[in-house]
């Protein structure tokens, strides 16, 4: 797989999750770049005022479907195959505030049945981490296909 190719599957997953009016497919995320040698995805998320808490920032609730949503299509992605969540940990480092960030998800593991993940959300305007999170993911479709049906 190439980078034009992971980064095209990326934008017809994100693309898919618009069309078919998905929870994840309602928040403004944007594949940035990729790097299929790192196994890196890099996404940009706007926030919107439907994604804050009652103190101004973004929902941790919000921040916690973006990192595996995004995590999770990038597996999906790199792999072909259909993946579901079976842990996610989240630890956030300082109130998400800004009205850009930039998410980077990297897969550190790709088995055949078990894959793991690590991402962090990033200021987008100071460069400063906000959150970051680790998951695993377990193979429940050999093919993506029967996810997208």
């Amino acid at each position: 797989m190439t980078n034009q190719e992971l980064q095209k599957s990326l934008e017809d997953m994100i693309k898919l999750a618009k069309e078919r009016d998905l929870l994840e497919g309602r928040y403004n995320v944007t594949i940035e770049d990729v790097d299929i040698d790192e196994k890196i995805a890099r996404f940009r998320y706007k926030a919107d005022p439907a994604d804050q808490n009652i103190y101004g920032g973004v929902h941790g609730g919000t921040t916690a479907t973006i990192f595996d949503y995004a995590m999770g299509i990038l597996l999906d992605a790199l792999t072909e195959k259909y993946m579901s969540t079976i842990q996610l940990n989240i630890q956030y480092l300082k109130p998400m505030l800004a009205d850009e960030y930039i998410l980077e998800c990297q897969a550190l593991h790709v088995g055949r049945k078990v894959c793991q993940t690590i991402a962090k959300f990033i200021d987008a305007s100071t460069g400063v981490p906000t959150a970051q999170a680790q998951a695993s993911y377990v193979v429940v479709a050999a093919d993506k296909a029967v996810k997208l049906q």
